[in-house]
């Protein structure tokens, strides 16, 4: 890639020219019938063609950056940039401008400003897993709440999927805050499901549907709106539960840093760590039995935890659901109080803390 740059009155025709291994000077501008508009196409093919001299953690992610540079926009954006051709705008974007970062359109979606997130978190490779987050959605207002970090996850190309189990929430509401978080890398998505009383249930459908890539992570949100959680009905607790596992693109790089790098099965605030289990221990235990533990648990000093927003590695999860086996979420048992244990979800959750304790060397990871 030259440093030395020379100006061309013949921005359109050179680079169409030098793209298709022509010679430009053995062309007549004047005269040529080359499309001016095919000048972008080249461009997103000359940077995948040269991807290699990307750094290695936005190599990935070629296909996003190809289509979205537009020349013409990051020399109009950059005025030291003026005398440049669009091959050595090109090459000037792919050895600096997209760390450092510079933009070339105002309208850009939200991909762009992420490489030199990206890049200048030096070898954190973990931040190029595939993400997603599945959203079960019974309250649109908390949901709302949600959505900074929603924004944080889709700025690192997650993928959004909200599960709508309220009949009462409009199609085009869902729709809307969806094409809030559009960053151009990824389709989010949403989906209607049944209410079966609690939010482990969606999960579940989620992973029956097979949407947890096996190399990915997945964060799992739930809209809390409970009356024994505070004053404000649970809304705060979403800042405590969320806040350290992706309140920022760098909470972020350290949970995802915990499960791929360190090899922990979860991440969880450690704000939701708590001894006990709920309030339905025989329900608890019927679902360990499944799981193959021993029926001497103790259950007033085992890892059992109350948090049912999290972020896992697909793999665990997959191998928790198959050692589970089905469940009849649609079931309300006896045993419990007004608020918990009622239903299969409340006891699955502390089970899978549980679980995902006994996964690996490497426990859950509790973060502050």
């Amino acid at each position: 890639m030259s440093s030395l740059y020379s100006t061309s009155s013949s921005y359109d025709h050179e680079f169409v020219c030098l793209s298709s291994g022509l010679d430009p000077s053995a062309v007549n501008p004047a005269e040529s019938s080359i499309d001016p508009n095919l000048g972008p196409l080249n461009a997103a093919e000359m940077i995948r063609q040269q991807s290699h001299l990307l750094p290695v953690v936005l190599q990935p992610y070629t296909d996003s950056i190809a289509t979205e540079f537009k020349w013409k926009g990051y020399q109009a954006r950059n005025d030291d940039l003026a005398g440049l051709s669009p091959s050595q705008l090109v090459e000037h974007f792919i050895a600096h401008g997209i760390k450092e970062p510079r933009h070339w359109d105002q309208d850009a979606p939200l991909l762009n400003r992420r490489f030199a997130w990206l890049y200048y978190s030096g070898n954190d490779s973990h931040l190029s897993s595939n993400i997603q987050a599945i959203v079960h959605c019974y309250h649109y207002q908390v949901l709302c709440y949600q959505l900074p970090y929603l924004r944080q996850l889709s700025r690192l190309g997650a993928k959004i999927v909200i599960l709508v189990a309220n009949p009462a929430i409009a199609d085009s509401a869902v729709t809307d805050l969806l094409k809030s978080l559009n960053t151009g890398h990824v389709s989010h998505e949403w989906i209607r499901i049944e209410n079966q009383g609690e939010d482990w249930s969606s999960f579940h459908l989620a992973y029956k549907s097979g949407v947890f890539d096996e190399a990915g992570v997945t964060y799992k949100f739930q809209t809390k709106l409970s009356a024994n959680l505070g004053m404000d009905g649970g809304a705060a607790w979403i800042d405590e539960a969320l806040g350290s596992v992706c309140g920022s693109q760098s909470l972020i790089s350290r949970a995802l840093g915990a499960l791929i790098a360190d090899g922990a099965p979860v991440a969880a605030s450690a704000a939701v760590k708590r001894l006990g289990y709920g309030i339905n221990e025989g329900l608890i235990r019927a679902f360990l039995s499944r799981l193959k533990f021993e029926d001497d648990v103790d259950f007033s000093t085992s890892p059992f935890a109350g948090g049912s927003m999290f972020v896992a590695r697909n793999e665990f999860i997959k191998r928790f659901y198959v050692d589970l086996g089905e469940i009849d979420y649609s079931m309300a048992y006896d045993s419990g109080s007004k608020y918990c244990g009622r239903f299969a979800g409340h006891a699955i959750e502390r089970v899978f803390f549980y679980y995902a304790s006994r996964f690996s060397e490497r426990p859950v990871a509790w973060l502050e």
